[in-house]
């Protein structure tokens, strides 16, 4: 299974949720059935009480720290995702931001709310990395043919493509 890492990351909101809701629905339960272990103990002497009670609050304990990593793996998911506005604007204003204060530039958010330019050509990109001697004659062709192949969209995919993702990797 050589694609497991790629599969990881694209699955990675769902499966953090996943995990948030078993984490969670378990401490429910272990909190739950604590609480009954608990007080049907509340008449035996505190030694006895304790050896009941302990197992169950070690568990909660557990399952509570889990719960919040999972629960911020599943916010940190989620942000990594999110779509951040691009603007001019935007952009100086971050970049103010990081030059008065060093926690912010190490965020480097000025990069990132910048506005995207156009997008290369593949054949252009192609041409360039022939030229600079990136790519032999014969991994140029056959990228070209990949290229016009697709229709010469660029690459873009389609929900088609999602069965050959490698095919058009790497122009």
């Amino acid at each position: 299974m050589s694609d497991s890492p790629g599969w990881f990351r694209r699955h990675s909101l769902g499966l953090t949720f996943l995990a948030l809701v078993v984490v969670s629905v378990s401490l429910l339960g272990v909190v739950g059935l604590g609480a009954l272990v608990a007080l049907a103990s509340l008449g035996q002497p505190l030694g006895a009480f304790a050896a009941a009670v302990f197992p169950w609050a070690a568990g909660a304990v557990v399952l509570t720290i889990s719960t919040v990593v999972f629960g911020l793996l599943f916010l940190w998911s989620l942000a990594r995702r999110a779509r951040l506005p691009r603007s001019k604007r935007l952009r100086a204003v971050a970049a103010r931001a990081e030059a008065r204060n060093d926690w912010a530039a190490t965020l480097n958010l000025s990069s990132r709310f910048a506005p995207r330019g156009p997008k290369e050509d593949p054949v252009e990109t192609l041409k360039r990395r022939y030229a600079t001697g990136e790519l032999s004659e014969r991994e140029f062709e056959r990228r070209l043919e990949l290229i016009m192949d697709d229709g010469g969209d660029g690459g873009r995919r389609s929900e088609y493509d999602e069965r050959e993702p490698d095919r058009l990797r790497n122009y």
